[in-house]
């Protein structure tokens, strides 16, 4: 799977081909705004589920669970014992691939199509699957265990993982949390070309793009104006914002 071209593809609201089982889309900010974004945010959370959610899910109800609880086969049981749950999981997988599966949870199996024409996501597809929906939404991927990982590997794995979210969940406490909308109207004011009327119009990927990029450049021209101005170039390092983000 090359992210690479999932991003490209998603920057200019592209669906992505996965394999030959379907393809998956980044919604449009008119898109998400419809549904509402919390509704979408929730979809998309259910789907990308990792082992610290699932962990810290059941920590907070009392319920003790190993660490690296599999996201999947926990999906499968909800569903199963579940019927509002299920429901919810299918129309996850619509609102992402546009088409309607059947969740086969007795089996671990989520079907797609009719017929000769069904199409298979299992466990191993699943979090490849998890990670194309990550890459679309501009957020950090999972590292997928190798086939022949051991237990010292995965155990070190996830304790790598482990530090890797805590940092990103330390780095968003720092500020205060902005609101949609509030990302909406302040990319707008960039005159960049993006207004309230084609603003909608732009793939999730993209927005978020846009917006770091221009923040990127502003922090850039800013450190530039701080030398000229007689700042001490040991401390003020400018970073060409021409360049791949979200890289250290």
């Amino acid at each position: 799977m090359l992210s690479t071209d999932i991003s490209l593809k998603a920057l200019f609201g592209a669906g992505y081909q996965f394999e030959n089982i379907c393809m998956v889309y980044p919604l449009k900010i008119k898109e998400i705004i419809g549904m509402g974004q919390e509704k979408y945010q929730e979809q998309l959370n259910l789907l990308i589920l990792t082992s610290e959610d699932l962990y810290n899910q059941y920590k907070k109800k009392g319920i003790d669970v190993p660490k690296d609880i599999d996201v999947f086969d926990n999906l499968m049981f909800s569903c199963e014992n579940d019927e509002s749950f299920l429901l919810d999981m299918e129309e996850a997988f619509y609102t992402f691939i546009r088409e309607k599966v059947q969740i086969l949870s007795d089996l671990k199996i989520i079907s797609i199509g009719n017929g000769l024409e069904k199409r298979i996501i299992d466990k191993n597809k699943f979090y490849k699957f998890q990670n194309i929906l990550r890459i679309q939404n501009r957020l950090p991927i999972e590292e997928e265990a190798p086939e022949d990982e051991s237990p010292m590997q995965r155990k070190f794995r996830l304790r790598r993982q482990e530090r890797e979210r805590a940092k990103r969940n330390s780095n968003k406490e720092k500020g205060e949390p902005v609101h949609f909308h509030d990302l909406i109207s302040s990319l707008c004011v960039y005159n960049i070309g993006v207004n309230l009327q084609n603003v909608g119009d732009l793939s999730i990927y993209a927005f978020h793009e846009l917006l770091d990029r221009v923040q990127e450049k502003e922090r850039y021209d800013l450190d530039i104006r701080s030398l000229l101005a007689g700042a001490d170039p040991k401390k003020v390092k400018p970073k060409n914002w021409i360049r791949k983000l979200n890289e250290d």
